[in-house]
């Protein structure tokens, strides 16, 4: 599995939350969503929603805190 950003190709190495959404009503459109995490520790979350495709959008990457040991 892979992602593409702007136009470079990202490895998946693996899927970190998966859900999925229905609208209120039967004719809203389902939606599921992902986090992945992508070679080189890129984070996406990638939403698909029936009828209207794939939406891409980077997260942040885990940030490291050091505490001041003086």
């Amino acid at each position: 599995m892979a992602v593409v950003v702007g136009g470079e190709r990202l490895d998946i190495v693996r899927i970190e939350d998966t859900w999925m959404a229905a609208g209120v009503d039967e004719a809203a459109p389902v939606r599921r969503g992902f986090v992945v995490r992508c070679r080189g520790g890129s984070r996406f979350r990638l939403v698909l929603t029936e009828g209207a495709g794939w939406e891409v959008a980077p997260l942040p990457g885990p940030r490291l805190i050091f505490a001041d040991r003086n």
